[in-house]
């Protein structure tokens, strides 16, 4: 927001603010950007702004008393748009429009003038009200003082003041003498009425006033007051106070009618109708204590004779209140916020929010109470319609997260009004429980293998507070009072292992004369597997095409299938597979090589002698392996020669 004056009536395209330059911009800000006046704004034809410099200048007569006549303070309003690149930013601007004194009180009757005719029975005292002047301008500027200009001394100005009660003012010209037409029947004068400018400004009315015969009786209230005590409850088209006004005149000069001021009729013309011929005054809509308590109202009583003068009488009113309107209520908490929290286990006595209950009728009517009907939170008065609510217990959150809170609230007037408001407290949670798991134990079984983070199980506790509170985080313990138990279940994820034959172990000799049925070999195999996924079955996959041999499948032993003379060659490279009984199998290969000899004399180097279950081809005794006397030179002379090298290293 930016706030500017501006003198009225100065010339169009007269500066009235720099926009970039009062909004504080430098001039790398301003590049890029331009102004606008927006839209929908009531003064937006008054004034212009500069698209590229943002100078707001005026684009039209600046005329203070036509935007705001006769008021105090007179501003304009101006909505001004500033884009640049991609953005978009709107500034108001406040124009304080200040008044000069340009207009002379001008009274409505001008430039005709006024003519009154008067009867020459009217007597000294009499009123003829004169409609005050108009000046439009600042209330400083406006009429402040009238002179009356008249060529004879039967007539005065009177000026009542009305400055508390509506501002304006009764201007009234006074008969201060008899008048006689056949002296005189004309009379001529004007009022000036000047205004409080400097230099002040003045406007004339001219008054020509006709003496007439007759009619010298002008009607008289019986009153000159009337007052009228009357509740706000009131009902419309309902009589007030009917006014009765006299004239000693007869016929037409007599004959009465009444109507209200002009005054008070622009004011309350609305609210109060007045019926000519009875005099009856009645309510023309609802009256409201609290908006309007007294109403002072100006009646009139013309008669119908030729030049009649009015009579004037007062009418006081004063409104009665009724109790016609609720307590209102209104609840704050300690942080501001519309939802009311507190702690549980918070001490009775704990403050929950502040009360307040106000009642706009008077009296009785105004006195409010306040009560609670929850058990668990009562209230305390702090005067003036104020009241603390506080807890009466201690809270519990697991036994009640939240309390409705009725709140009622009465005032003393007959019938009572009350107001109720429903408010939700709800408890905050603090960590007073522990977790507890769904199952004391767990039994988990699971494939071995997993990779790392696999899912294994879940495990849940509950924990009774809520929030962060009630969160639970888990974690491995040895001290921990539930257990998970895990149950490795066994994969298939190894294949057998072929021990005999090896790579370096893979030949076996045997006879031709070996009979059919012998074990030439036993395939020794193993799985580090458990259970049915180390369960071994052996097999020939290749080389035993002819069906020379045959291998059982539960324990590995290769059989000679036939008698070892009707063999065809003399060596057999046999490929063994092994499989495990996995789902899906796990398989192993190795090849056995079987050699035939002649004779059972000394195997070839390399067979497995060392084999407990080879056949006879390969485990014969003497007639298949090295002699005991060829074993015993051997030792011997290793031995020589490992004493005859220890006896040179000592000599050296």
């Amino acid at each position: 927001e930016l706030h500017r004056t501006l003198v009225e009536e100065r010339p169009v395209g007269t500066i009235v603010a720099d926009i970039p330059r009062e909004a504080g911009l430098s001039l790398s800000q301003r590049e890029g950007m331009t102004y606008s006046v927006m839209s929908g704004g009531i003064h937006d034809n008054l004034f212009d702004v500069e698209e590229m410099t943002g100078m707001v200048r005026t684009a039209a007569r600046v005329d203070r008393d036509v935007i705001c006549p006769k008021a105090f303070e007179c501003s304009a309003e101006v909505r001004v748009g500033m884009r640049w690149a991609t953005n978009f930013h709107i500034i108001v601007l406040f124009i304080d429009v200040l008044d000069i004194n340009d207009n002379s009180p001008v009274f409505p009757a001008a430039p005709s003038g006024i003519v009154q005719k008067i009867s020459e029975t009217t007597s000294p005292g009499v009123l003829f009200p004169i409609q005050e002047p108009v000046d439009n301008d600042h209330p400083d500027n406006s009429t402040k003082r009238f002179e009356l200009v008249a060529s004879s001394g039967k007539f005065e100005l009177q000026v009542t003041n009305n400055t508390e009660s509506s501002g304006t003012v009764d201007l009234n010209l006074l008969l201060s003498e008899t008048v006689d037409r056949e002296q005189r029947f004309f009379y001529q004068m004007k009022i000036i009425a000047y205004d409080g400018g400097e230099p002040s400004k003045s406007g004339t009315v001219k008054i020509d006033i006709e003496i007439e015969d007759s009619n010298d009786n002008s009607p008289r209230f019986e009153n000159e007051t009337y007052t009228v005590n009357v509740r706000e409850d009131f009902s419309v088209n309902n009589i007030l106070v009917t006014l009765q006004a006299t004239d000693k005149d007869s016929g037409l000069n007599g004959e009465i009618t009444y109507r209200l001021s002009d005054k008070t009729k622009r004011r309350y013309g609305v609210s109060f109708a007045l019926d000519p011929k009875s005099g009856a005054l009645s309510l023309a809509r609802p009256l409201d204590y609290e908006k309007e308590s007294e109403y002072i109202l100006g009646v009139l009583a013309d008669d119908a004779g030729p030049g009649g003068i009015a009579g004037s009488t007062t009418v006081h009113i004063n409104v009665e209140d009724v109790n016609d309107n609720a307590p209102s209520i209104n609840v704050e908490t300690a942080d501001g916020s519309d939802e009311i929290m507190i702690e549980e286990n918070s001490q009775t006595g704990t403050f929950v929010a502040l009360l307040s209950s106000y009642d706009i009728d008077s009296g009785d009517n105004g006195f409010v109470t306040c009560s609670v009907d929850n058990e668990n939170f009562r209230i305390a008065h702090l005067g003036d319609g104020d009241y603390k609510i506080v807890t009466s217990r201690v809270m519990d959150r697991e036994e009640h997260e939240s309390h409705l809170l009725l709140i009622e609230c009465n005032d003393l007037g007959n019938p009572m009004q009350s107001s109720s408001r429903n408010i939700t407290i709800r408890v905050s949670d603090i960590n007073d429980h522990v977790p507890v798991f769904e199952h004391n134990q767990y039994n988990v079984s699971m494939y071995e293998n997993n990779e790392r983070n696999a899912f294994v199980v879940k495990v849940k506790a509950i924990d009774r507070d809520a929030s962060k509170e009630g969160a639970v985080i888990y974690m491995l313990s040895e001290q921990a009072q539930e257990h998970v138990s895990i149950y490795v279940t066994d994969k298939n994820d190894n294949a057998p292992v072929i021990d005999f034959p090896s790579p370096g172990n893979s030949t076996v000799s045997m006879s031709l004369d070996a009979e059919e049925g012998s074990v030439v070999a036993t395939v020794r195999a193993h799985d580090i597997d458990l259970g049915t996924n180390a369960v071994l079955y052996y097999m020939i996959s290749e080389g035993n095409e002819g069906g020379e041999f045959i291998i059982k499948e539960q324990n590995g032993q290769v059989i000679l299938n036939m008698p070892g003379e009707q063999l065809r060659k003399t060596a057999y490279e046999l490929v063994i597979m092994v499989r495990d009984s996995g789902a899906p199998p796990q398989i192993a290969v190795s090849t056995l090589n079987v050699i035939l000899r002649e004779t059972s004399l000394v195997p070839i180097p390399g067979s497995p002698t060392d084999n407990p279950t080879s056949g006879r081809s390969s485990s014969g005794g003497a007639a298949d392996g090295l002699s005991q006397t060829t074993l015993t030179i051997i030792i011997c002379v290793v031995a020589g020669f490992l004493i005859v090298a220890l006896v040179l290293a000592i000599a050296i």
